[in-house]
């Protein structure tokens, strides 16, 4: 929520906050959903929704391996 409500703030120009990165690309994948988020009959759902893939999203980047046929 507190991405969300950093977007709905007006001001789209973030500063990088190193000590809290996970909130930083958060906002930043929050700030990319906006358009269809504020466009949804319930606002706070499709937040939680495009928030669920943001994150599904970057766990299969991080855990695919392309490695031979995908059995290890």
């Amino acid at each position: 929520l507190a991405a969300y409500n950093s977007c709905c703030s007006g001001s789209l120009d973030f500063a990088f906050d190193e000590s809290d990165m996970q909130q930083c690309w958060l906002r930043n994948s929050v700030t990319k959903a906006m358009p269809k988020i504020q466009a949804a009959e319930e606002p706070i759902s499709a937040l939680i929704h495009a928030t669920y893939e943001s994150i599904k999203e970057q766990m299969f980047t991080i855990v695919n391996t392309d490695f031979g046929s995908g059995k290890l």
